[in-house]
């Protein structure tokens, strides 16, 4: 419907506003590109991602690797180390925590809940594993006038 009315879904969808990438055939089959992708994901998001940071941000790749590489999570495990290497930090790192945080804790006198937590559980969960729990992280950040 959307050719017969509108021409292309190319010029469609640019005349909305959205920015329409296309790759070349067989682009995803070499690693290097995927990696590449990720890496990018990475430094726009300012961490690693994580399957669903991917899937959010670029669902095509998130398909491309399930289908080619066995799965986003053991895609990720390899290329973690080469991540680590080019400086791209892990989100289990303090500083990297409380950025991609604060936009969800900004103008709260405590904590959220979990539940209530969306796309911020893996966060939390970061929180209680390697920082203390979620109210001690959302104290500390309170004492240092972050929110």
């Amino acid at each position: 419907m959307c050719t017969k009315y509108h021409g292309k879904f190319k010029d469609f969808a640019e005349r909305l506003g959205y920015e329409v990438k296309y790759t070349e055939i067989n682009t995803w089959k070499d690693p290097e590109n995927v990696k590449k992708e990720v890496f990018d994901i990475a430094k726009k998001i300012g961490y690693f991602p994580s399957p669903s940071d991917l899937s959010e941000n670029h669902g095509g790749l998130f398909v491309v690797i399930h289908r080619n590489y066995g799965g986003a999570k053991n895609y990720l495990e390899t290329v973690v180390e080469k991540a680590k290497k080019e400086g791209i930090k892990e989100l289990s790192d303090k500083e990297t925590l409380i950025k991609a945080i604060m936009p969800f804790f900004k103008n709260k006198s405590s904590p959220p809940g979990y539940m209530t937590a969306g796309k911020y559980r893996r966060h939390y969960k970061l929180m209680n594993q390697h920082h203390g729990g979620v109210l001690k992280f959302f104290d500390e950040m309170k004492s240092r006038g972050i929110i």
